[in-house]
């Protein structure tokens, strides 16, 4: 069933990433407020909140109504690519950049250093996660499900590698911890694209405007519903970085995973 090619074996493949991803991000909490220690653990946590935050909220549904347009008009792929691309990644990029000013006021009970950190870790890490966004979006419209899991799991494992290389090593802070993060996105970003592109190609040539009005369309209809999910599964972590110190923090970030 695990090299099957069926329905069943995708699942079953995408149910056991999703565990060993579990896994890994719960050994990843642990180990990292047991080498940081629990504030610097919180700190970490802190700062690597807000880009998975708003490049869920900037998405406007453009990734999922990537894969229903791709599945639905599979030979206008590029220009549907190229659309979802060039409207919400400016987007995060402007929203980082916001964020530059926002950040300080939302981590007032942070130290400086850190607040600086989560300041460049979100002007890069906002645009660069909602590009990783798309292409998992884009490895399940094209029914690449292995690439799929490879990203989530090589995101996962990676950084668990690397926070455990440098805390070896003696190198371990709460800037590298953070570049850790960032090298890990930028790799997988990197693996992600290459495999996708033996599997299809991208015309970079001026995508037709014809194929905006579908992708939004769609994209609105869900977008409610994909805030609502977002804010649900974060709004807790939002309030106690607002209310509560780094340590209290990371303490909560253990015990939650």
């Amino acid at each position: 069933m695990f090299r099957g090619k069926g329905i069943a074996g995708v699942i079953f493949r995408t149910s056991f990433t999703n565990v060993v991803v579990l896994v890994l991000t719960t050994l990843t909490s642990i180990l990292t407020a047991r080498m940081l220690g629990v504030v610097g653990k919180g700190e970490l946590a802190a700062i690597t909140f807000w880009p998975i935050l708003f490049a869920g909220l900037m998405s406007f549904g453009l990734p999922t109504s990537l894969i229903y347009n791709l599945k639905k008009d599979p030979e206008h792929a590029s220009d549907y690519i190229k659309i979802c691309t060039s409207i919400i990644v400016p987007l995060g990029a402007i929203v980082g950049v916001i964020l530059w000013f926002f950040l300080p006021i939302m981590l007032q009970q942070y130290s400086q250093s850190a607040i600086h950190i989560a300041q460049l870790f979100t002007l890069v890490m906002v645009p660069l996660q909602i590009i990783i966004n798309i292409l998992l979006s884009l490895s399940k419209a094209i029914d690449q499900f292995h690439i799929y899991n490879g990203m989530k799991l090589n995101s996962s494992l990676i950084t668990l590698i690397g926070l455990v290389l440098l805390w070896l090593l003696g190198g371990l802070s709460l800037f590298s911890s953070t570049l850790v993060y960032l090298c890990t996105s930028i790799i997988v970003l990197i693996i992600c694209i290459r495999h996708l592109m033996t599997h299809m190609t991208i015309d970079f040539k001026k995508f037709s405007k014809t194929r905006v009005r579908p992708l939004l369309s769609y994209g609105i209809i869900i977008y409610g519903q994909e805030i609502l999910g977002t804010v649900y599964n974060q709004a807790d972590k939002i309030i106690i970085i607002s209310l509560l110190s780094p340590r209290e923090f990371g303490l909560y970030t253990v015990v939650f995973s």
